[in-house]
């Protein structure tokens, strides 16, 4: 058993994320975790024409919710790309 279990920018790659929740649940009363939603890299996904392999926002409130009691925060950062080339300047 654990006193508190911390998360930053993991779970969010979880296949079954609610399974993983659940189990944590059995070994911890507390977490604290920090994950993107789906709306995260918006832009990339426009431009690659790709969908995002992370969960959407009430889907991860909603795995948490059945094992935790939980306060959740969202906080929305913009940072867009007009085309392709102006996101591969990134890269170098």
């Amino acid at each position: 058993s654990y006193d508190i279990v911390l998360s930053s920018s993991a779970l969010q790659w979880s296949k079954d994320l609610s399974k993983i929740i659940k189990h944590l649940s059995f070994i911890t009363k507390e977490i604290n975790a920090v994950l993107f939603t789906s709306n995260t890299f918006k832009t990339i996904q426009r431009i690659t024409n790709t969908k995002s392999p992370i969960l959407d926002e009430n889907s991860i409130k909603e795995a948490f919710s059945k094992y935790f009691k939980c306060e959740f925060e969202t906080i929305m950062y913009k940072l867009e790309f007009d085309n392709l080339k102006k996101l591969k300047h990134l890269e170098s």
